[in-house]
């Protein structure tokens, strides 16, 4: 089986788990950073510490895997330095537990929408525009960069922080500062003060 169709049958099963998943919604998580992470999972550290490519960091070279902004048809990499934090949600449209914190998110955007780029970044390489379209219609979600993870970007990632990083039902969060600093939160749904608070200490 090649690592495409592995992806693929990591992600399928994965969803399947999402939807029974909901219990998850009570948990507190922390925020780690990649460097001292394990693949099993994300260690809490007092304070958020900051990994960059190049610097005996992690590897990250999937900052610049290009993909498509579903509402624009414009392509761009999470790596793109946009003079601000980037914060990346990944998930599925199957998942309940995304929803809720994508509303955490979109709440945090009303007053802080101008200090911040979030892209929801859709788990499933197969999945079609027009049902992520459909999906952000019917949430009220468009207001964002949304995109649909591609193969490069995929598998390196899981490669460099395990699966739990395409788990819909961690709700996968992480932080990019100046296309080259990459923060990850814990798994588990996170409250918009939770995200405020990871948000501007590690940018």
């Amino acid at each position: 089986m090649n690592k495409n169709n592995l992806l693929i049958l990591i992600i399928a099963l994965i969803a399947v788990i999402c939807v029974a998943s909901l219990a998850m919604l009570a948990k507190s998580p922390d925020i780690s950073s990649p460097a001292t992470s394990q693949k099993t999972g994300p260690v809490s550290v007092p304070t958020a510490t900051l990994s960059q490519t190049g610097l005996n960091g992690p590897d990250l070279t999937w900052l610049h895997a290009r993909i498509t902004d579903v509402n624009t048809g414009g392509d761009f990499t999470l790596g793109d330095n946009f003079g601000k934090p980037v914060l990346v949600l990944l998930f599925t449209l199957s998942c309940p537990i995304c929803v809720e914190q994508q509303k955490a998110i979109m709440s945090l955007k009303k007053e802080y929408g101008n200090d911040f780029i979030f892209v929801g970044l859709v788990a499933d390489p197969n999945e079609k525009p027009e049902n992520v379209k459909n999906y952000l219609k019917q949430h009220n979600f468009g207001d964002s960069k949304y995109a649909i993870m591609s193969y490069d970007l995929g598998q390196p990632m899981v490669d460099e922080y395990g699966i739990g990083i395409v788990t819909p039902a961690n709700a996968p969060l992480i932080v990019i500062c100046n296309g080259t600093k990459v923060n990850r939160f814990g798994w588990g749904i996170k409250s918009e003060s939770m995200i405020k608070e990871g948000l501007f200490s590690v940018c």
